[in-house]
């Protein structure tokens, strides 16, 4: 039996969640503990160290080779809900849980459904709805008209954009999400300008709200049709698109 070294990248610059507001040990002691936790679970995967780039080191022998896509995929899944939980992903308001649904107009830009939202109680806003975003961003000028300050130094997080770019952007918090008559409240946004090249949409709707509903898109009526999920609710629904 041999032993084989492999270095695995998840760092946080990796993750589509934030390091943001963390001590710089934080993430590496996170990190350590979904290793060790998964390398208990795994047999013949000896967890050594994350470097200071974030990548895990572990070395496995030849009974291990089965099972070390297993071992990564622990990995990545318990990272990332380690993150997560540090990451408001926001909570619908009372107001959205009595209201229960809504429907909005949506227009077309491009190939894009753009909705209105309103934000912080007053500022309007166009953002494109996209079902496969992990995050909501908002553009940096719409963060000034909110007056919500961006330190310059505030650390970043990458997130795969449209077309398989990446960008690293900081998270910002708001208040209120308000999308027809239901409201989402204290959510972590990225900043950034997404869609340089489109006049007047200023971000993107992305699955942190919208998964705290039932989503369907009317393509022929032009509408987004949004039914809040309890957050007790028995089943773990998820966003969806349906087309009619």
């Amino acid at each position: 039996m041999h032993a084989i070294a492999t270095a695995f990248s998840i760092g946080c610059l990796l993750l589509l969640v934030a390091c943001v507001g963390l001590a710089p040990q934080q993430p590496k002691a996170l990190q350590w503990e979904a290793a060790t936790a998964c390398e208990s679970r795994v047999r013949d995967i000896h967890v050594q160290d994350i470097d200071p780039y974030g990548r895990l080191n572990f070395v496995y022998g030849d009974a291990g080779q089965v099972d070390r896509d297993a071992f990564i995929a622990c990995y990545q899944q318990r990272v990332a809900e380690k993150f997560n939980a540090l990451v408001a992903a926001g909570h619908l308001a009372p107001s959205a849980l009595a209201t229960g649904r809504t429907s909005v107009p949506l227009k077309v830009i491009g190939n894009m459904w753009v909705v209105s939202v309103t934000i912080n109680d007053g500022q309007r806003a166009f953002l494109v709805v996209d079902t496969g975003a992990t995050k909501t961003i908002l553009s940096p000028a719409l963060m000034d008209r909110l007056q919500i300050p961006i330190p310059p130094h505030t650390p970043r997080w990458t997130v795969r954009l449209l077309g398989g770019e990446t960008a690293a952007m900081p998270l910002a918090r708001v208040k209120s999400f308000t999308v027809g008559r239901l409201t989402v409240e204290d959510l972590d946004v990225g900043v950034y300008k997404v869609f340089p090249t489109a006049p007047g949409v200023e971000g993107v709707l992305g699955t942190d709200v919208l998964n705290q509903f039932r989503v369907t898109i009317d393509r022929n009526a032009g509408h987004l049709m949004l039914v809040a999920i309890p957050p007790n609710a028995a089943s773990a629904d998820a966003a969806g698109a349906g087309a009619r």
